[in-house]
């Protein structure tokens, strides 16, 4: 890479100003993505071992979720950034939307067992009897969640994918 060119060439320049303007609130959602979850151990921490523990294993059954968001939203970003280069709204459109009902059915499919039966989900992980009750507690509230995680994700992602990356940031 040619550092001096990155600084005197005014197309060079403009190009890294403009990846840097997509990327940047990116990554800032991205640390305050880590900086909720270092706060979640660090409240939890006071409160003992096993809320931790429990809070842990809780959490993998979201990963799974999260995974699976990640996996449609890639998805949904090349789709979408091809026809927004396209300028093909209307296709955004119809590729959001079944996204949405995507997201909509898998939030589901995880949210009904956690609130209905997170003391199940819990074992799936662990059968230490102390851990289940506090993961099942964690679970139902996050649960609730999960419904509107889904939605919120397809349309962070869209939006990336059309340059609006400083909305889906705020």
């Amino acid at each position: 890479m040619n550092l001096k060119r990155i600084f005197t060439d005014p197309k060079e320049r403009q190009a890294y100003k403009y990846i840097l303007g997509l990327t940047l609130p990116i990554v800032i959602q991205n640390l305050f993505n880590a900086a909720v979850s270092s706060a979640d151990v660090l409240m939890l921490n006071s409160v003992g071992q096993d809320a931790i523990s429990s809070v842990s294993l809780a959490t993998q059954y979201s990963n799974i979720l999260m995974n699976i968001f990640y996996g449609l939203g890639s998805g949904v970003s090349m789709l979408c950034a091809q026809y927004w280069g396209k300028q093909d709204i209307p296709t955004i459109e119809r590729v959001q939307g079944i996204a949405l009902r995507f997201t909509f059915l898998g939030s589901m499919i995880f949210a009904i067992p956690s609130l209905l039966c997170p003391e199940f989900m819990m074992t799936l992980y662990t059968n230490d009897a102390t851990l289940i009750p506090l993961g099942a507690s964690y679970l139902r509230i996050v649960g609730i969640g999960h419904l509107f995680w889904g939605i919120a994700e397809a349309y962070f992602q869209t939006l990336r994918s059309v340059e609006r990356v400083k909305v889906s940031t705020a």
